[in-house]
């Protein structure tokens, strides 16, 4: 069952792979790969590799349950949401609070996409199946 606390798991994790990729306190992975070692070049390539995998999943997953207008749709939530809380005050007007602020944009953005469809059965009972419902390819005779 989808709880707020599943919800809470799943942007902690996805906040965790945005802050762990790019962070405006210099302890990121970016900045780790651009400190260039070369005794630990395929350790940092190993790294970026898992992390470009772990974008793809999510980027791909929100894409699928959210389509184009979704996807312009809850960017243009938490676009406003973000410009909202930095009017009234809950973010100072400083270059690294405003990455910080855009950084957790990125992370409610994508964590909403993943959880779109946990939502949408919450909300309506209906079940994401536009992956399930493709036809699958009819099986080939062998050639004689």
């Amino acid at each position: 069952m989808f709880t707020w606390t599943s919800f809470l798991i799943r942007w902690l994790a996805i906040s965790t792979l945005v802050f762990a990729t790019y962070n405006p306190s210099g302890y990121s992975y970016v900045h780790w790969f651009g400190t260039w070692q070369t005794d630990l070049i395929g350790l940092k390539i190993a790294v970026g590799l898992a992390i470009i995998s772990a974008f793809t999943v999510l980027i791909f997953a929100t894409w699928l349950v959210l389509r184009a207008f979704g996807l312009v749709l809850l960017l243009a939530t938490v676009v406003s949401a973000a410009v909202a809380a930095w009017q009234l005050g809950f973010v100072p007007n400083t270059y690294d609070s405003l990455q910080f602020l855009l950084l957790a944009m990125i992370a409610t953005y994508l964590t909403f996409g993943v959880c779109y469809g946990h939502i949408r059965f919450r909300l309506t009972g209906q079940v994401q199946s536009r992956i399930l419902s493709e036809p699958e390819p009819a099986p080939q005779e062998p050639l004689p």
